[in-house]
């Protein structure tokens, strides 16, 4: 009796972690940036408008902490797995309020940003996480706020957000890259001068860095 109990509430564990699979896997909301934006243009443009607080961010060229062709690294807030990134001078690490990371091409950053000359201080920023990246080739983990520069963001620029009611994986670019995972309250986001340009933004980072137009 008591091994028919047991297989039994095996059964049910196994059951159990294979129905929290096929929900992991299956119950998730797939965009593709570039298309959705084609399809949706008209919907995409009637999403409220947001800019940048005008508070403090902080920028690493990627050169300055590997060598160029070299392979890093991040773990972004919206894709926890990583994401492989090769240095050249065409990309940078923006590092948000929190700590969080994640990559930016210097043609957007300079669309985006004034850089200054001010120094990175983590502590002073109360910062949750110690931003840091992960060499490819050794494994090695690479705190970069030392080589961070501040930088604010430029009065206008703008996005159009929508919360999301519902897990989704956003694949941006040429879906080369990885993607961006957001999660029931959390916001999807489009650039307003290039709608393809799409992500997720973190809920508790949207409500600190971000005001309504």
């Amino acid at each position: 009796l008591r091994s028919v109990v047991l297989s039994e509430h095996m059964y049910n564990i196994e059951e159990y972690l294979q129905n929290k699979c096929d929900d992991y896997f299956a119950k998730v909301d797939v965009v593709i940036a570039r298309e959705y934006a084609v399809d949706n243009r008209q919907k995409i443009l009637k999403w409220p408008v947001y800019t940048k607080k005008n508070i403090n961010w902080a920028v690493v060229r990627s050169t300055d902490i590997m060598a160029p062709g070299k392979m890093f690294v991040i773990r972004t807030l919206e894709n926890e797995s990583g994401k492989e990134i090769i240095a050249s001078d065409d990309v940078y690490i923006m590092i948000g309020c929190m700590g969080e990371i994640y990559d930016i091409s210097l043609e957007k950053f300079l669309k985006t940003y004034e850089l200054t000359e001010e120094p990175l201080d983590v502590f002073d920023q109360m910062m949750t996480y110690i931003p840091e990246i992960k060499d490819g080739a050794t494994g090695e983990y690479i705190a970069i706020d030392e080589a961070a520069r501040i930088c604010r963001p430029k009065s206008d620029t703008y996005i159009y957000v929508q919360k999301l009611n519902e897990r989704t994986k956003i694949f941006n670019g040429d879906g080369k890259q990885g993607y961006f995972l957001g999660h029931k309250g959390d916001y999807m986001a489009a650039r307003k001068d290039d709608l393809g340009d799409m992500y997720i933004i973190n809920k508790d980072i949207f409500d600190k860095t971000y005001i309504r137009v």
